[in-house]
């Protein structure tokens, strides 16, 4: 059996699938994230492929087996690049970002922008004549504006400020208190320095503030609409620099960030009233699918209908833990 594979490496997680030739999915799996900035470029290649070793084995099948493997990663550089193609025993390799195989996945090639937010951020689209353009996309430091991560950190601030008399009042004070187990925010204070760092654990406070909005906090209403306007400044700059603004176009969205119907809502009212020439759709695949059709790409195999329907099929298996 000749195998087809794919990796989509975020912050948080990396997911791997592996289809055949006919696009049935033969096993979608979930392994530790391989963030090169957290880990190094050698660490994070040697995690990849270890991921990737133990999902064939899973179906009872060696390395050997797989005739193409596109890589898209959080944190793609040169030197991660290079490790994955040492170590990587696999004839066809393809090394991409995370964003393009978002913008692969979601429009299939087609013009548009996508729009994704998880632990960080990032617009990436494609115009009419096939140029692409970018906006965020650079870690925390510099961007990642309207993530998880922003989200999670606006929390512990909001929380804090209303626990300190510097602003609002909000039920994000009590659920952040009791998500760390602490008493105090001298206590949170201790734990948040005194662990290691990381953007994804931060991230993961994003679903307090959905909770609190649901319960109509007023501070978490702030944080979501703050996080969808800043979100829709990077799609509006892709679509200035490809020239889209004159037709219209579609955009789409990806990340556990749109997982919330609340944010989905938000979003796409604030976009629409910023870019009245855009309409919002569905992404056709997650990003971990546009890796699959780079990989048959790599092999100069093109991805028709039948392939594409069956891996929509077959993809409802469900994700396995590594």
């Amino acid at each position: 059996m000749e195998i087809i594979a794919g990796i989509d490496s975020g912050a948080t997680s990396t997911k791997i699938m592996l289809v055949n030739l006919e696009g049935k999915v033969l096993i979608y799996s979930e392994g530790p994230p391989a963030n090169p900035f957290v880990v190094g470029d050698k660490l994070a290649a040697k995690i990849l492929i270890n991921a990737l070793h133990k999902s064939v084995s899973r179906i009872g099948k060696k390395i050997r087996d797989i005739k193409s493997v596109a890589f898209g990663l959080t944190g793609y550089n040169p030197y991660l690049e290079k490790f994955i193609k040492k170590y990587c025993k696999i004839e066809k390799i393809a090394v991409l970002d995370d964003q393009i195989i978002a913008l692969e996945g979601a429009l299939l090639g087609k013009p548009g922008v996508v729009v994704y937010s998880g632990t960080g951020s990032f617009a990436i689209g494609k115009n009419f004549q096939n140029k692409i353009a970018r906006a965020g996309g650079k870690g925390f430091l510099l961007s990642d504006e309207g993530s998880g991560f922003y989200i999670g950190q606006e929390a512990l601030r909001a929380a804090y400020r209303g626990f300190d008399g510097r602003g609002e009042k909000t039920l994000l004070t009590k659920y952040i208190l009791r998500y760390y187990n602490v008493r105090d925010f001298n206590e949170l204070w201790y734990v948040l320095h005194s662990k290691l760092f990381t953007t994804s654990n931060i991230a993961q406070l994003a679903p307090l503030v959905f909770k609190a909005a649901k319960k109509k906090d007023l501070v978490s209403l702030k944080i979501i609409k703050s996080a969808a306007e800043e979100l829709t400044l990077m799609a509006k700059a892709v679509s200035i620099k490809l020239d889209l603004n004159s037709k219209t176009f579609p955009v789409s969205f990806s990340g556990n960030i749109f997982k919330s119907k609340l944010f989905k809502e938000y979003f796409s009212t604030i976009l629409i009233s910023e870019i009245p020439n855009a309409y919002i759709i569905k992404p056709k695949f997650p990003p971990i699918v546009g890796s699959i059709i780079f990989s048959f790409k790599n092999l100069g195999l093109s991805v028709s209908g039948k392939i594409l329907n069956t891996i929509k099929k077959t993809i409802k298996r469900g994700i396995i833990k590594l």
